[in-house]
């Protein structure tokens, strides 16, 4: 029954557009710094940080020539997911 009422009430949101950010658990901040191109890698390099940066940044290259900014805050992490966005980025 709890997840019936959690259903319904994240179909309300979607009628927003906020529920299926919150379904995939994006940040709000995160559609907003796409809408002017700019990228964050914030944290520790891991696969499932590669894997999102580079489909922002796909994202980002279908949607036009004009430059994409990136934002790097980060110790280092796994090399190989840091190619990996490295690859993407040349």
């Amino acid at each position: 029954m709890e997840r019936y009422l959690t259903r319904w009430n994240d179909d309300d949101d979607d009628e927003k557009g906020e529920g299926r950010e919150k379904e995939r658990g994006e940040d709000p901040l995160v559609g907003k710094m796409l809408k002017t191109r700019t990228i964050l890698l914030a944290g520790e390099i891991n696969k499932d940080l590669a894997e999102r940066t580079i489909r922002q940044l796909l994202l980002l290259e279908d949607r036009g020539e004009e430059p994409i900014k990136l934002f790097i805050d980060s110790p280092g992490g796994d090399a190989d997911a840091g190619y990996a966005i490295f690859d993407m980025i040349r």
